[in-house]
C-alpha cells in the first residue's frame, strides 16, 4: 500500500497541468488516506493476533514458561507494535513529499543545480 501511495504522490506532484491548490489537497487527501487505510489495516491485524494469542505463541514454542511469559507482554508488544506503525506510516509519507517538493524545486533552479555540480567537481567527487 505505501508504494502505491508513494507513486501516486509522485504522479501528482509531477502533473503541472493543475494548479497548485488542486495539487495541495490532492496531496494531503492521498497523505490522509494512506495514514488511514494503513492504519486500520495495522489494527486489524493487531486484533486479529491479539484475539488468537494462544494459537500464535504455541505455533511458536512447546515450552510452558515461555508461553506464559509470551502471553503476558503479548498485549504491551502489540500496543508498541501499533504505535511503531502508525509513526513510520505519517513519516514516511511526510518525508517522501518533502523529497519529493525539494526535488522538484531543485530541478527548476538550473543554476543552483550548476553551482552544486561545480561544488561536486571541485571536490573531486565526480
Amino acid at each position: 500500500m505505501a508504494v502505491a501511495v508513494q507513486t501516486l504522490l509522485a504522479r501528482e506532484i509531477a502533473d503541472t497541468s493543475r494548479s497548485k491548490a488542486i495539487q495541495k489537497t490532492s496531496v494531503s487527501h492521498l497523505i490522509n488516506s494512506s495514514i488511514l487505510w494503513g492504519g486500520s489495516v495495522a489494527s486489524i491485524l493487531s486484533l486479529t493476533t491479539f484475539l488468537q494469542r494462544n494459537r500464535v505463541i504455541a505455533g511458536l514454542t512447546s515450552s510452558l514458561p515461555i508461553r506464559q511469559a509470551a502471553l503476558a507482554i503479548f498485549p504491551a508488544v502489540l500496543v508498541t507494535q501499533g504505535l511503531y506503525i502508525h509513526i513510520v506510516l505519517a513519516y514516511s509519507s511526510f518525508l517522501f513529499l518533502a523529497l519529493t517538493l525539494n526535488l522538484k524545486k531543485w530541478k527548476h533552479n538550473s543554476t543552483e543545480r550548476t553551482s552544486l555540480s561545480s561544488k561536486w567537481n571541485h571536490h573531486g567527487w565526480a
